[in-house]
């Protein structure tokens, strides 16, 4: 009688230990949390421009950037969505670097922007005045983009030019009155950029 009763005892607390155990398993599969952007890198020219990119989320973030010269749509969400990112026109001759954070809960996600620097050209001189005789000279200029150089006049002979440093050109001979020329540097990706350098020439003595 006595084995029968342990034996009944012992079924009761097997089977209450498994009550337990299964009170503390989830019920139906578990959810993972999902969280990504679409890129993580853009290169934006000087000018400035918007593009837009993709979070993918089940939960709600934020953005969070301390760059004033980029600016998103959307400072909040729950879910995914597309956010679209304004990049400002610099002025910077040199180019520049800022981010966005995209943050959910412990997790934070960065998208990393790179703007060029903005194109320039200065001369050393702007005007280059010379006699009848004419001659070989140098004009000294500085840039951080590639330029093309022309000539405004067959009487001006550009000989050569390096790359953000010198350029040397000729002056004939003047047989006739006074007169004027120049010669232009433009960048050779924005033609807008540019600077002239004013030719005078005297008449021939």
């Amino acid at each position: 009688m006595k084995n029968i009763l342990y034996l009944v005892m012992s079924i009761l607390v097997v089977f209450g230990c498994e009550n337990d155990i299964n009170q503390d398993e989830p019920i139906g599969p578990s959810v993972q949390s999902t969280f990504k952007i679409s890129q993580n890198s853009k290169i934006i020219s000087y000018s400035g421009d918007s593009f837009t990119i993709s979070i993918t989320s089940s939960k709600e973030w934020i953005t969070e950037t301390k760059y004033n010269w980029i600016h998103t749509d959307i400072d909040s969400y729950n879910g995914s969505c597309d956010v679209t990112i304004s990049v400002d026109a610099s002025d910077e001759r040199s180019e520049r670097a800022g981010e966005i954070a995209f943050i959910q809960d412990t997790d934070t996600l960065r998208l990393n922007i790179i703007q060029e620097a903005k194109p320039f050209i200065d001369l050393a001189s702007e005007i280059l005045e010379t006699d009848g005789d004419g001659g070989t000279f140098d004009i000294l200029f500085l840039s951080n983009s590639e330029v093309e150089v022309t000539c405004s006049d067959e009487w001006i002979r550009l000989i050569r030019h390096s790359q953000g440093n010198i350029i040397t050109f000729e002056v004939l001979r003047n047989m006739y009155s006074a007169r004027e020329g120049h010669i232009m540097i433009c960048v050779t990706s924005d033609k807008d950029i540019s600077r002239t350098i004013k030719i005078k020439q005297g008449a021939r003595v």
